[in-house]
């Protein structure tokens, strides 16, 4: 966490990349941070992100999708949740 940071719990840097579901449209993006409470996603293509902007709202239902590898074996994680904001 950054000496500046504010925040109530610590986010961990990372750069995953994830894929989001949002209103049907799957989204190529790429986790930057975590913390116990949500993803702070970045998409890599506007254009891509343009295709399902009317999904891209607070509120919305949005589905993360990546792969990490535990133990060796890759492992599918999938989590569900509201965005904060876009």
């Amino acid at each position: 966490m950054k000496p500046e940071d504010k925040r109530r719990r610590p986010r961990m840097e990372t750069c995953q990349p994830a894929s989001a579901l949002v209103m049907g449209v799957t989204i190529a993006c790429e986790i930057r941070n975590f913390c116990r409470l949500g993803l702070y996603l970045v998409f890599a293509d506007r254009a891509e992100a343009g295709r399902a902007a009317d999904g891209l709202s607070a509120g919305a239902l949005v589905e993360v999708l990546f792969t990490a590898v535990i133990d060796g074996q890759p492992r599918l994680f999938r989590f569900f949740g509201t965005m904060a904001h876009a």
